[in-house]
This record gives structure tokens, sequence and C-alpha cells, in this order.
């Protein structure tokens, strides 16, 4: 799935009618059990800092984004995967 797939994952599961497995909530259990095990889990319940890094424009994300998040991205930048 890509990243807008779990925005669309009811509409697609009311058509196919088969379980669907969730990209981006697998991939976040797995993250947080990655941090668990180095210990590196964040602990404190502070006011939490959002970055985004994206392959696409700036400006485009921006515009999707904040409509699907419902908050004003701030804090992005551009990354080229070629040069990674």
């Amino acid at each position: 799935g890509c990243t807008h797939y779990p925005m669309i994952k009811k509409v697609i599961a009311d058509v196919v009618k088969i379980p669907l497995i969730d990209s981006a909530t697998e991939t976040a259990r797995e993250v947080k059990r990655i941090l668990e095990e180095k210990k590196m889990l964040r602990r404190n319940s502070g006011k939490a800092r959002r970055e985004f890094f994206v392959t696409d424009t700036k400006e485009k994300f921006i515009h999707i984004g904040e409509k699907f998040l419902a908050h004003r991205i701030l804090n992005i930048s551009g990354i080229n995967i070629d040069t990674l």
C-alpha cells in the first residue's frame, strides 16, 4: 500500500470483501517495537514536534497534507532519493 491507502481502506474493503492489512498501522507497530527494544521510545508527554520529509514538491505535500492531517505543516524538508 501507499501512504494514501489508509485514507481509502474502508472503501476498498467494502468493494473487495476480504481482510486488508493497513501498511501504515503495521509499520507504526514495528517502529514502536524497535524503539522499545533499543530503549529509544519517547516516554514523556510533552508537545510533539512534527517533521516531514518528502520526495514530491513541498508545496504539493503541504496543500494535500494539511487537508488530511487537519493541522498546519511547518517543518518540511525535500529529499532526493537518487542521492541516498
